[in-house]
């Protein structure tokens, strides 16, 4: 606000108009995508239930061998046409879905986690 009311004025008329222009635009640009930001949905994933993790649990347990060590918690599915393997969230109690990270700040799996 205060580089609107003071400096663009001496700026357009010392200098160049564009600079001014050029401002403003970066200005709403930005404003723009702050707001986009913040009303977007972050991608939290629903926890699994208590009913569905004992299923699931069961499930896995199933899949175990005769071997010392527990089976590996990922799972491996074909999405169009690609073999894809998926993790488990021992917190969440589910697979997670491809670029799915579980937060430790939100205590939450988030997609497309950065």
């Amino acid at each position: 606000g205060l580089f609107f009311a003071f400096d663009c004025p001496f700026l357009a008329h010392n200098l160049t108009m564009a600079i001014p222009i050029i401002a403003g635009i970066l200005f709403f640009f930005v404003i723009s995508c702050l707001l986009q930001t913040s009303f977007r949905d972050p991608g939290i994933l629903p926890r699994a239930t208590p009913s569905e993790a004992a299923d699931l649990e069961k499930w896995i347990d199933n899949l175990g061998t005769s071997t010392y060590r527990p089976p590996a918690r990922t799972m491996e599915v074909v999405i169009n046409k690609y073999m894809v393997k998926l993790k488990y969230c021992y917190t969440c109690k589910m697979f997670r879905p491809p670029r799915t990270s579980h937060c430790s700040v939100c205590d939450n799996c988030v997609e497309r986690f950065d």
